[in-house]
């Protein structure tokens, strides 16, 4: 099993690439992918998940954050092989003046079912 630093460095590793398909670009383009805003970017398309050798499906299976809700902004992953299933989740912040950044740890997470009472 690989460590979450060995995931990590695969994710970051320069070199992939693959054309995506946004909503906005039925087209599609090609897109590299050198760095977590453009994991971020691929996060819109809608073939995903992705092969990414040495590793296996890789999917942005949540994005949070950006223009109009507040600073918090993350991203998690699930990585799946023949055998398992892992979650991982990379921090950031969001500006307005500069965008999103990356610039948190990134962490092997779990989903978790909780129950959420509101009041309307």
């Amino acid at each position: 099993m690989l460590s979450v630093k060995e995931i990590e460095r695969i994710l970051e590793a320069p070199g992939l690439s693959w054309t995506i398909y946004p909503s906005w670009e039925p087209e599609g383009f090609e897109m590299g992918i050198n760095s977590w805003e453009d994991w971020h970017e691929t996060s819109f398309s809608k073939d995903l998940p992705r092969d990414v050798p040495g590793l296996g499906s890789v999917n942005v299976v949540e994005s949070h954050g950006g223009e109009g809700q507040g600073d918090r902004y993350y991203m998690v992953f699930s990585v799946t092989n023949e055998s398992e299933v892992r979650y991982f989740k990379i921090d950031g912040y969001y500006a307005s003046y500069a965008g999103g950044e990356f610039d948190g740890p990134f962490t092997e997470v779990h989903p978790v079912t909780k129950t959420v009472t509101v009041y309307e």
